[in-house]
């Protein structure tokens, strides 16, 4: 996993013995805003924790997410963001914690469940609330050198501040790779009344297309079946309907995006692995016709 901060206080003696952790923590949005945990000093942190013995990152992501909201995570839904590195001076006694805090993209099925907190995190009063970014990084940052912001608050802020970067990084990249085309113009006419259910319903929709490509995938279909193919057209007509007009043209050339850029490809082959190869390969069948 790419590691994307770290974070040394240096406010410790390099002689002491080290407490090493891993951690998982979930970025998870429902309905346009992240699902967080708040403690009663208003700091927020994302769900997550500490790796038991025997367990891997999905494993503990899962198990943590599940206490600490009462949500359970959609598996095939996990996408890396990147690893945290901390070194500071343990709160608690004379050694240097250390600790990689490994933060992953999800979902989660939206029935709820009854969380289960540790006894430290009722006596911290943990609880689980919705923000916007902006919201949670405004909580953090309000915390900043008062007598009971905790350890990890830096830690939450800064985290909080990557993932809105991600997002705006991400923007400017489409905007210009995409901006001057008549497609990304009729995208921004067709999807700026669009309210947040419909982004989420066509983000199910077209989730649903490629759990499809990867069902077929699973069935040993090739690129040039007739299932396959007909799925093809069924991306490009949800892409026409909902976004721009798709022509053969555009589609051949999100077919070569699909498994180029790492962040479409991960996205589709949490469905199944090589999903996208398959995808990219029946666009491209699918547009020699």
């Amino acid at each position: 996993m790419e590691k994307i901060l770290i974070m040394d206080a240096k406010n410790y003696d390099p002689n002491l013995e080290e407490i090493y952790r891993v951690a998982v923590r979930g970025i998870i949005f429902i309905d346009g805003k992240l699902l967080m945990i708040e403690d009663k000093y208003g700091e927020v942190k994302l769900p997550g924790g500490g790796i038991d013995p025997n367990e891997d990152d999905v494993q503990a992501l899962v198990r943590e997410v599940k206490e600490e909201t009462g949500y359970d995570v959609k598996v095939e839904t996990i996408v890396p963001f990147g690893e945290i590195e901390e070194k500071r001076l343990s709160v608690h006694e004379p050694m240097i914690w250390h600790q990689f805090s490994r933060l992953y993209f999800c979902d989660v099925h939206l029935g709820q469940g009854t969380c289960d907190y540790t006894e430290n995190e009722k006596k911290h009063g943990f609880r689980q609330v919705f923000c916007t970014l902006e919201e949670a990084i405004e909580k953090n940052r309000k915390k900043f050198g008062e007598e009971d912001e905790k350890a990890w608050n830096q830690r939450e802020y800064r985290t909080l501040l990557l993932i809105k970067e991600h997002f705006e990084n991400y923007k400017a990249e489409v905007k210009e790779r995409w901006g001057a085309t008549d497609a990304y113009k009729e995208h921004a006419e067709k999807t700026k009344g669009y309210s947040k259910e419909k982004w989420n319903n066509l983000i199910e929709e077209m989730n649903a297309v490629f759990a499809e490509f990867a069902a077929c995938r699973k069935n040993g279909e090739g690129p040039d079946s007739a299932e396959v193919q007909n799925l093809v057209k069924k991306l490009q007509n949800h892409i026409t309907e909902n976004y721009y007009h798709c022509t053969n043209e555009i589609l051949a050339g999100l077919g070569q995006m699909y498994v180029l850029d790492e962040r479409f490809k991960n996205n589709i082959d949490k469905h199944g692995d090589r999903t996208a190869e398959l995808v990219s390969e029946a666009i491209k069948v699918y547009c020699r016709k």
